[in-house]
């Protein structure tokens, strides 16, 4: 088994590129008008339900948000979609 861990430099450099691509990403959002924005927002939700269909995958998305998690959340919404069928009672 090899570890690796980045070291203080390299921990700095992914905060980094982080920070840059989220300013970037919110620059771009900002220039769209709410009507866009809106329609972004409903278009990301229907393609990350379609995109997660099974438990296994619900698990791997989640970022975990903590107090943040949302009820609106497509990933909740979808974790608590496909563990509510795997809770209904069969029917006969």
């Amino acid at each position: 088994m090899v570890r690796i861990r980045l070291t203080d430099r390299g921990k700095k450099l992914v905060t980094d590129v982080y920070k840059e691509r989220s300013r970037r990403f919110a620059d771009v959002l900002e220039r769209l008008d709410l009507a866009a924005r809106d329609g972004l927002q409903k278009t990301m939700e229907a393609f990350i339900t379609a995109a997660i269909d099974d438990k296994d995958t619900v698990g791997t998305v989640c970022l975990h948000c903590g107090s943040e998690h949302h009820d609106s959340c497509p990933v909740k919404v979808a974790y608590l979609r496909l563990t509510r069928a795997d809770a209904a009672p069969a029917r006969d």
